[in-house]
């Protein structure tokens, strides 16, 4: 932090690359730090110029006798390594690097990177970009970028990796009123990257709130808990570009497709409490709401107008995003506040929110209204509209408006105040002395109800609940060592549907109905669990034990297969056991509620047939038999390893439609009963399970613990590289795995066979 301080407020700036060329970006660097106002020293360093804006040059930074704090290089790229090293030699603990060519210019470029960081490193130096445009610090009149432009003062850090956006951003800002107190463009991230920045503006008193846009991310960890940290005194806003479905193509199972990186990156900021917004529009938004307006306390709104129309489109607009969580919800005004504005309005005002103060409501009614809100306890946040009508005087309005002691600099309570004027010409005069007045003002009331909407959610800090585990749970993760064991044997990184079951039972996941863990033992009986109450809040169960889990039955002829299904009692399913062929619907390898033995006899005839076809040399154990089992609701439970992020949690509807509804919701590791708790109920399945028109509910608790312990599974077995439950059955009795896929890392797998497996079987015949 202390070099990023030196970088940020440096006395002394030495410019490589600085020309008195104009059109270059030597000269823009040397015009915008000569002529903007930087108070401190400037050295232009150039092989063969003397002098540049009257100062003297310098053919390098090793030539300067005096202590340069920060280097600003704008050379060819091939240049670049040669000159990193001179500053580290000057004893220079900042470096800016404007060039581009590195990274993502293939190998030589990357070579080069390489060789820049380990010099930053010899040195203890820290390096902005490359291919970036710098970076501006407006209270220092520091504009340390090849824009043409200073940014004005404010309480806003943006950080951008797309220095085309940021000009843009620049430009946008000057003629909204919108200041900044850092402007940052970090290009490459070479070293410096998002979680050293978020960690600085931690501690910074200018900043009040950060706003990103990012493009790709390194040290996802890093980037994560240093957000966590932040958000819990500053909001992020983050417009993340980028949207791939590559990813998703290449996966393996339902798992793997419904994630894809994207929803990986939404799942990590919904849990880091960043706000993720989709368009530049919106970015431009949250940058104009958050540097004029105050955080709201609340998310309740209140909207004022002079045409019933637009209040309407506003409160459905509002409630429309209220449905799946507590976004924003209309205010209801008091007693009191109705009471003093049926006295001060027009006797036909709409009496309730929102307010419609009639087409010829004047400039005094408008500010009445406004006063009342701002007055009023329920209310939270303000969005005023206007519609230009005969009688409308917009301009008068907007001055009546802003004279209201404390709206134009802050000072009620901490209400921000929004505006909707709507039209073009007739009320752009009003929009003007709404902007002058740092009053964010839309051509269209929707896009000022998503400001608050956004802002309330970035701003608001919740409580992490504290829900304890229902029992205790003591995974068997011996017994699964041996299932690994035995696939590195046969080098396969597969399981076959009975190895994966007993995986996932041996963590407690119930692959029979009724089945549970108690510490390290899987429980189930063929009838309803016995509970019993041990403590407050904790229950035990009892039943018979099947450490060895016999319940799983795969018949590799015909006449075992009639035998076993006899044994299960009808109807049953089967379906075909093999190591290649993970979707078994596809090849015909899944018969389901067979009623008698002649069924049974036919279809295994048929499942193996129907699996030759479609994949003529897969290795075939057999056939699975099953009870059948049905339940009111399908759920997905799976992971997969994103290449960012880590391993994930996907939780959803399940069953064959998945990837046509794509109900899912995703979550980071590790899950506790809380996490797991939000998991579901952020579902629209989730109204479902709680009990829906007199429906019993499922066990929401049992949920969140199977939730919790598939997450510690994943945890203790970092080989994995997806699984997908899918479907789990579930209903008010319980729940149980109907199919499962694993698949393995094969890398990963052969190595911890090397490390740790390989002493686990050594030690076991010992």
């Amino acid at each position: 932090m202390k070099k990023l301080d030196i970088i940020f407020n440096p006395t002394s700036i030495a410019v490589i690359g600085a020309t008195n060329k104009k059109g270059h970006v030597g000269y823009a660097f040397m015009e915008n730090l000569v002529k903007g106002g930087f108070k401190g020293k400037t050295y232009p360093i150039n092989l063969t110029k003397k002098k540049m804006f009257g100062i003297k040059a310098y053919p390098s930074v090793l030539d300067v006798k005096k202590k340069i704090e920060l280097a600003i290089i704008a050379t060819p790229a091939q240049t670049v390594p040669a000159l990193v090293d001179e500053c580290g030699k000057a004893g220079i603990h900042g470096v800016v690097i404007i060039s581009a060519g590195f990274k993502e210019a293939g190998k030589e470029g990357e070579l080069m990177s390489e060789q820049i960081l380990k010099t930053a490193k010899k040195y203890d130096m820290r390096i902005i970009g490359p291919n970036c445009m710098g970076f501006i610090h407006p209270s220092l009149k520091l504009n340390a970028t090849f824009a043409n432009q200073m940014a004005v003062p404010g309480k806003i850090a943006f950080i951008s990796q797309s220095g085309a956006l940021g000009t843009a951003i620049l430009d946008w800002a000057l003629n909204h009123n919108v200041g900044f107190s850092y402007f940052v463009s970090i290009g490459s991230m070479i070293d410096v990257g998002f979680s050293d920045l978020l960690d600085y503006f931690a501690d910074d008193k200018e900043t009040e709130s950060i706003i990103i846009y990012m493009e790709s991310l390194d040290h996802a960890q890093e980037f994560l808990k240093s957000a966590v940290a932040l958000t819990k005194k500053k909001p992020i806003v983050v417009l993340k570009a980028g949207k791939s479905i590559e990813g998703s193509k290449a996966a393996k199972s339902h798992t793997g497709s419904l994630t894809g990186d994207d929803g990986v990156f939404s799942a990590a900021f919904r849990e880091s409490n960043i706000l993720r917004v989709d368009t530049i529009g919106e970015l431009f938004d949250m940058a104009e709401v958050l540097s004029k307006q105050p955080k709201p306390n609340g998310n309740r709104l209140a909207i004022i107008t002079n045409a019933g129309g637009p209040g309407v489109i506003a409160t459905d607009y509002l409630v429309a995003n209220n449905e799946l969580a507590n976004k924003g919800v209309l205010a209801k005004l008091s007693d009191e506040t109705i009471q003093r504005l049926n006295e001060i309005l027009s006797p036909a005002w709409s009496k309730s929110n929102p307010l419609d103060l009639l087409g010829d409501a004047d400039a005094l009614m408008y500010r009445r209204a406004v006063e009342e809100c701002i007055k009023d306890k329920n209310v939270d946040g303000i969005l005023i509209i206007l519609t230009h009508q005969a009688v409308t005087d917009s301009k008068k309005i907007a001055e009546e408006i802003v004279s209201i002691k404390g709206v134009s600099d802050n000072g009620f309570s901490t209400k921000p105040i929004l505006a909707a004027w709507m039209g073009e010409e007739d009320v752009e005069t009003g929009r003007a002395i709404l902007r002058k007045a740092r009053i964010p003002v839309y051509d269209l009331p929707e896009k000022g109800v998503n400001c608050f909407i956004n802002v309330y959610n970035c701003s608001k800090q919740e409580k992490k609940e504290q829900i304890p585990l229902p029992y205790a749970f003591t995974p068997n993760k011996e017994k699964n060592k041996f299932i690994l064991q035995k696939l590195v044997k046969e080098n396969r990184n597969i399981m076959t549907e009975p190895e994966a079951k007993q995986f996932l039972a041996n963590y407690g996941i119930p692959i029979y109905e009724n089945m549970i863990a108690v510490n390290s033992k899987a429980n189930f009986t063929k009838g309803k669990i016995t509970k019993t109450k041990i403590a407050k809040g904790k229950t035990a169960y009892t039943g018979k034990a099947i450490n060895s889990m016999p319940n799983i039955y795969v018949a590799d002829n015909s006449e075992n297969a009639v035998k076993l299904a006899s044994n299960l009692g009808f109807p049953v399913a089967m379906k075909i056991v093999s190591p290649d062929i993970i979707h078994k619907t596809e090849a015909g390898g899944v018969k389901l509620n067979l009623k008698n033995q002649e069924e049974v006899n036919s279809a295994f005839a048929d499942i193996i047939k129907s699996s030759k076809k479609y994949m003529p040399n897969a290795k075939i154990e057999g056939v699975l038999i099953e009870p059948m089992i049905s339940k009111k609701y399908e759920l997905i439970i799976g992971s997969k390893k994103d290449p960012i992020f880590g391993p994930v949690v996907i939780f959803g509807f399940g069953g064959t439609a998945v990837e046509v509804f794509k109900d899912i919701n995703i979550g980071l590791l590790p899950l506790d009963m809380a996490k797991a708790k939000k998991l579901i109920e952020e579902t629209k399945i989730f109204i479902l399970l709680k009990g829906y028109r007199g429906q019993k509910g499922v066990d929401m608790a049992e949920l969140e613990f199977i939730l919790c312990k598939f997450s510690q599974l994943i945890i203790d077995f970092p080989e994995i590289s997806e699984i997908d439950i899918n479907p789990f059955s579930i209903d008010e009795t319980g729940g149980v795995v109907i199919d499962a896929k694993i698949i393995f890392d094969k890398e990963v797998l052969n190595k911890k066979l090397i490390d740790e497996y390989a002493q686990l079987l050594a030690k076991h015949k010992k």
